[in-house]
């Protein structure tokens, strides 16, 4: 397939220049430059972490002020833990639904 028909071309360059241009967000391509850990480009430990929890954390404590660390830790661990070998009847059946 050529450059000019490529995934990137047609399907992340052109939802990244929406993000970018219409919703006014940052956009960062980091596919095969993204360097690892705490500082690195994402914050990220390695290509499994799918969730951004440095990004997570600062949105939490925006939106969210005045509560202790304890708080935003719980709901990052919420946001970032799954048990993928539950069904999804059950996840929901766990839910404590008196938490929210």
């Amino acid at each position: 397939m050529s450059a000019e028909y490529s995934e990137d071309r047609l399907v992340q360059q052109t939802t990244a220049n929406f993000f970018e241009q219409t919703l006014k967000w940052h956009s960062v391509y980091a596919y095969k430059k993204e360097t690892f850990g705490t500082n690195g480009t994402l914050g990220r430990k390695d290509k499994r972490e799918v969730v951004l929890t440095r990004y997570l954390r600062q949105a939490l404590k925006k939106f969210n002020p005045d509560h202790p660390n304890q708080v935003y830790d719980d709901a990052t661990l919420a946001f970032t833990t799954s048990n993928i070998s539950d069904q999804l009847i059950t996840i929901n059946q766990k839910i404590d639904l008196g938490s929210f």
